[in-house]
């Protein structure tokens, strides 16, 4: 439980470093954009998380799919540990998945010409 609380806390100060990195990956994005989609999809996972926890009344949103899934196989019951750890590993797996997936798309679909 600790180790989830640690998490939570460090999670306020990973998300403003990944945004900065991520807008210096930004010069990047032609180079690698399925590791520029992959931290995208992280910082996104990790602000979900925060705001999930932080404020739940409203912040569910990001987190709405992971809470779906998390919910039928906790039984209904939408409270405690079985429900919210779940959730939050999920919630980094689900968005950097997207986000990887987002940067592959993206790569196909819209090539760039590096010789101009």
């Amino acid at each position: 439980m600790y180790f989830w609380v640690a998490f939570l806390f460090i999670q306020f100060f990973l998300v403003p470093f990944g945004l900065f990195f991520g807008l210096i990956s930004l010069r990047q994005l032609w180079a690698a954009p399925r590791t520029f989609g992959s931290l995208a999809g992280l910082m996104v996972g990790l602000w979900a998380n925060t705001q999930l926890l932080t404020v739940s009344y409203c912040g569910v949103y990001l987190s709405l799919p992971v809470l779906i899934v998390t919910s039928y196989f906790s039984g209904g019951q939408n409270t405690g540990p079985l429900y919210f750890l779940p959730a939050l590993a999920s919630n980094l797996l689900i968005w950097t998945g997207f986000g990887s997936l987002a940067g592959l798309l993206f790569a196909k679909f819209l090539p760039c010409n590096r010789e101009q």
